[in-house]
């Protein structure tokens, strides 16, 4: 496994239940959940050649797909602006 948490950045270790990347630490957190900015619908972690990515759960009708480091970095920058 090469991917990394969903809630810290670290190393991933293992999967929550619905099958996010996580650490040992954030293993009991709340399942994360994203709606697709282009269609609105929910956003799924999927497994590419290059890692673990969010992808829109309408694919192939809907193609939008976030990086996990893309999406921990916005959401730290929100957590420090406030």
């Amino acid at each position: 496994m090469s991917d990394i948490c969903v809630y810290c950045g670290k190393f991933a270790t293992h999967y929550n239940k619905e099958k996010q990347p996580v650490c040992l630490k954030c293993i009991d957190k709340k399942p994360k959940r994203y709606i697709c900015s282009k269609c609105k619908d929910m956003m799924v972690i999927k497994k590419g050649k290059y890692g673990s990515f969010w992808g829109c759960s309408s694919y192939p009708v809907c193609d939008r797909t976030v990086s996990l480091k893309k999406a921990l970095k916005k959401e730290m920058s929100k957590r420090n602006k406030n």
